[in-house]
């Protein structure tokens, strides 16, 4: 199935692959493996459809409390759903296939323990 533009909702806090928090490279590659499998399978749940081969990524950050944009931005969680949604609704991550659009935060009391991130993956034309 092909589409122009996916919204993908992946549970979970990014604040936990803060890179302020400087984990032990193995606890790291288990948050990644986590966030990685969880981009997957929110991309599975939308029927695996296929993008395109240039698309635009627009992360949306929902939690209680607002995060530093520099530490929301280097969040190896964001990095793990890259790579969790690369060759599967688009072709890869380099320059000529990827481009990023604006970090988004939704600050609200509502997410207090519901945290997550929504994915919207849109075809570049051109």
């Amino acid at each position: 199935m092909r589409v122009k533009r996916l919204v993908l909702i992946v549970p979970g806090d990014v604040n936990t692959g803060s890179p302020n928090r400087r984990y032990h490279w193995r606890t790291a590659a288990t948050l990644k493996k986590r966030w990685t499998a969880a981009a997957t399978m929110a991309w599975r749940a939308a029927g695996s459809p296929w993008v395109g081969e240039r698309v635009r990524l627009t992360f949306t950050v929902r939690r209680a409390r607002a995060l530093d944009p520099g530490n929301a931005l280097r969040s190896l969680c964001l990095v793990a759903i890259e790579n969790g949604l690369k060759k599967r609704a688009f072709v890869d991550d380099d320059l000529l296939h990827l481009c990023y659009g604006e970090l988004i935060q939704e600050v609200d009391k509502k997410f207090k323990g519901f945290e997550e991130v929504q994915v919207l993956i849109e075809r570049v034309e051109g």
